[in-house]
C-alpha cells in the first residue's frame, strides 16, 4: 500500500491510545500482530456515521448514477483483490 511501516505503527498506536482497537490473535502465525475494533471503537464509529455521510455526500454527491455504479464496482474489485493478497503473497 506504499505506506511506510513507521506511519502504520504510529496510526495503530494512536488508535490503541484512544481505546478504539485492541490486539487480536492469529493462531496460525504467532509473529503476526493483528488488531480488531474494540467496543469503544465501535461506539466511536457509530458516533461518526453522520459526519461520514456528510463527507461522502460532499465528495461523491455530484456523481451521475453511472459514475457512482462504476466507482462502486471498482472499489468492490479492489477490496476483493486486497482480501486475496495475503494468501497469494504470504510473508515469512
Amino acid at each position: 500500500m506504499a505506506i511506510p511501516p513507521m506511519n502504520v505503527s504510529r496510526a495503530l498506536a494512536s488508535l490503541v491510545n484512544r481505546g478504539w482497537i485492541e490486539p487480536a490473535l492469529d493462531p496460525t502465525n504467532r509473529r503476526r500482530r493483528p488488531v480488531r475494533l474494540s467496543a469503544a471503537g465501535s461506539r466511536a464509529c457509530i458516533a461518526m456515521e453522520g459526519d461520514i455521510d456528510k463527507v461522502a455526500h460532499a465528495l461523491l454527491g455530484m456523481l451521475s448514477v453511472g459514475a457512482a455504479t462504476t466507482l462502486h464496482e471498482t472499489v468492490d474489485a479492489v477490496i476483493a483483490r486486497l482480501e486475496q493478497w495475503p494468501a497469494e503473497h504470504p510473508r515469512g
